[in-house]
């Protein structure tokens, strides 16, 4: 009952009327072309690493038994990928103390499995080498933290559900390390595998977000690195919407980022060579089962030198050395 007279308040804020009469007209000739909206951001949450449980449902978590299941399937990977001491030689880039970085990771339902494994193998080695070369750097995860649209949806139903709603599901932002926070990693990546966790994703608003937090940093080079094995997908938007309207948005937001001076945007595509990215977005194309990390760590040292050095060459698109 708490949770249906929430929802009719954030119904009444959002129309300007009284949560009895829900009920609007929208007229779809009105509308624009394109432009990308948010039914309601009221359900949004963002959180840390340490907090992400308490937004699902105690039976929505993992048992001991597939904790200790988890640690053991890291444990293969991190051996078959060729895991390594962060003392293992990297060759940092020099100016990275005139960078600053955010490695920002899709935790959407797809990357369940090999792909989670691979991407949290990554962030260990990559956290350990950035923390110890000193480099002012963010990760960041993004997903959402129901399926089908959680409170947004069920407002939008209660308003007798107009045409073109724009983004119709909640977001879940998490923080796995603060610019500042300089403590050791402590198995906080393990969290990417958490097939309870990994549900939804709105890529566009994710980097919206990682880039208003990277204004902040007084650095004069900055580079958001993103790790994905596809596009933007959130069944209740795409269902209720235009099917490429997380799609599009993303795009725009690539474009407008990648035009801002000393800015530059990365990708590392996990097992997913064949999705559109702004042609001015680097990739690095990887396949979970048999890449190692050591690539990877060389494309991220890579396009660190191409941002402070605008003329050296182009890292080369394609797959992992």
């Amino acid at each position: 009952m708490r949770l249906r007279n929430w929802i009719r308040r954030v119904v009444a804020s959002i129309s300007g009327r009284s949560a009895d009469i829900p009920e609007h007209v929208y007229n779809p000739a009105d509308l624009p072309e394109f432009e990308y909206t948010v039914f309601t951001s009221e359900f949004d949450v963002v959180c840390s690493w340490k907090d992400i449980h308490a937004y699902s449902e105690p039976d929505d978590r993992c048992s001991d038994t597939d904790v200790r299941d988890l640690a053991d399937q890291l444990r293969e990977t991190r051996s078959r990928l060729g895991y390594e001491d962060a003392s293992t030689s990297w060759a940092t880039p020099s100016g990275l103390n005139r960078a600053s970085i955010c490695i920002l990771v899709d935790m959407s339902g797809s990357m369940k499995g090999a792909n989670s494994e691979w991407a949290c193998v990554f962030l260990e080695q990559l956290d350990q080498r950035l923390l110890q070369a000193g480099a002012e750097y963010e990760i960041l995860g993004f997903t959402t933290p129901n399926w089908k649209g959680g409170g947004p949806r069920q407002v939008w139903k209660m308003q007798g559900e107009p045409p073109f709603p724009g983004r119709l599901c909640e977001l879940l932002h998490i923080v796995f390390r603060e610019r500042l926070d300089r403590s050791p990693t402590d198995g906080r990546f393990e969290l990417l595998c958490d097939p309870h966790i990994l549900k939804e994703n709105v890529d566009g608003e994710a980097l919206q977000w990682a880039a208003r937090r990277m204004e902040t940093s007084q650095r004069e080079y900055k580079l958001l690195l993103c790790i994905s094995d596809g596009v933007p997908m959130d069944d209740s938007t795409c269902t209720s919407n235009d099917a490429k309207f997380l799609l599009q948005h993303m795009l725009d937001v690539e474009v407008s980022i990648v035009r801002r001076p000393s800015w530059r945007i990365a990708r590392i595509a996990i097992n997913y060579a064949n999705w559109d990215c702004s042609e001015d977005v680097d990739r690095l194309d990887i396949q979970s089962e048999s890449d190692p990390v050591s690539g990877a760590l060389e494309f991220v040292c890579d396009q660190l030198r191409i941002l402070i050095n605008k003329n050296e060459k182009p890292f080369n698109h394609g797959s992992a050395p």
